[in-house]
């Protein structure tokens, strides 16, 4: 192997000899992550323990129509505490959501947290860091909304932040994310539908 390594160097063997221990080091490493997690997982000889606290669901609203209604009765049938927000990186569309959610929704608190920067995630992180240190074994579930349509090419025009969201609030502690995804379907061609809940939101912690 060396021989052949020192004669057919300059002839593209430099790429195997790279290649090779490059593989090799991936594979313990995945192969140390996975045995890592199964550690840390493991309840061989401990004592787990429990926290077991109140939960406040936090809905995340992008602007008030027919699928926050969805994310809004979704909420109140898991019989919990909850309360909107809003990340007010437009004052005057701000100022427009909380007036149709006072015309339309009527119920419940919507809390409009600025960002004058015009940042997302760090709001949202901020705010629910601060709820969770009202309570020191209470959970935070975040609701978020997923507009899912009929076809691929339909769900391309409409790809939510729910994802960014979820990455960002992933590390935090006793705080889970709720997708509530709001299904668009077409009667007839068109384009005339309707707008139908999906009946199992998906969950991650």
């Amino acid at each position: 192997m060396i021989v052949f390594a020192v004669t057919k160097f300059s002839q593209g063997a430099w790429f195997i000899i790279l290649l090779i221990p490059t593989l090799v080091f991936i594979f313990f490493r995945i192969h140390y992550h996975y045995r890592d997690v199964a550690h840390l997982l493991s309840l061989s000889g401990k004592k787990p323990k429990h926290t077991v606290g109140p939960v406040l669901n936090l809905l995340l609203i992008e602007d008030v129509h027919a699928g926050t209604v969805r994310m809004v009765d979704y909420a109140k049938s898991i019989k919990c505490p909850w309360k909107a927000i809003h990340i007010g990186i437009d004052p005057a569309k701000a100022e427009m959501v909380q007036k149709k959610w006072a015309e339309r929704i009527g119920e419940g608190e919507l809390i409009i947290v600025p960002s004058p920067y015009r940042q997302l995630t760090e709001p949202i992180r901020d705010f629910v860091e601060e709820e969770l240190s009202k309570s020191e074994d209470g959970y935070v579930n975040v609701i978020l909304g997923h507009l899912a349509t009929d076809t691929v090419w339909e769900q391309a025009l409409h790809q939510n932040s729910a994802f960014i969201f979820s990455l960002a609030l992933q590390n935090l502690d006793r705080v889970a994310v709720t997708n509530v995804p709001y299904q668009i379907h077409h009667t007839n061609g068109n384009g005339n539908g309707h707008l139908e809940a999906g009946p199992k939101p998906s969950q991650a912690s």
